[in-house]
């Protein structure tokens, strides 16, 4: 069965790799536009989480949709 792209799926069935989706933090109860990131700090610890794109906060997400198209006119 496949899952309706409009429809919360998820969060470890989400993208990897920097798209831009919109996440669902249950503890906020709100919604942001996240990306995952993962970089190597300057003593070779590897960091990776979900980052909100407009604070670049970490954050905690449960679900995920993929963003909508943006508008044609």
């Amino acid at each position: 069965m496949k899952t309706n792209p409009t429809e919360w799926q998820s969060i470890e069935t989400a993208p990897k790799d920097g798209t831009k989706i919109l996440g669902y933090c249950d503890y906020e109860k709100e919604c942001s536009v996240i990306q995952w990131c993962e970089y190597i700090k300057y003593n070779g610890t590897k960091l990776s989480y979900w980052e909100k794109v407009d604070s670049e906060s970490e954050t905690t997400v449960t679900h995920w949709m993929p963003l909508p198209n943006p508008p044609t006119k």
